[in-house]
């Protein structure tokens, strides 16, 4: 699904902060907390009620990294994806 940019960029770093190594996570957290900030702007809106509203786009993002992430592993194999 094509989306905006900046939601993408958001969604990315959401995924990389829930699936990086302990070490890298207040990096992470810095880099989404940035992106929000900036897709706040002047708005009255706050970090958690973005990622609220992205819940759902978050989620199908999640899968299609997940499907993708198989169909990497089976490529570099030779076997066929699931």
């Amino acid at each position: 699904m094509a989306r905006n940019p900046q939601i993408e960029a958001i969604l990315n770093a959401w995924y990389e902060l829930e699936n990086c190594v302990p070490s890298e996570k207040g990096v992470a957290h810095l880099r989404l907390n940035g992106l929000l900030d900036a897709a706040i702007g002047d708005t009255q809106f706050s970090r958690g009620q973005i990622l609220d509203h992205l819940f759902s786009q978050f989620k199908e993002f999640k899968v299609q990294k997940r499907k993708a992430a198989k169909v990497q592993v089976a490529q570099a194999s030779g076997a066929k994806p699931v």
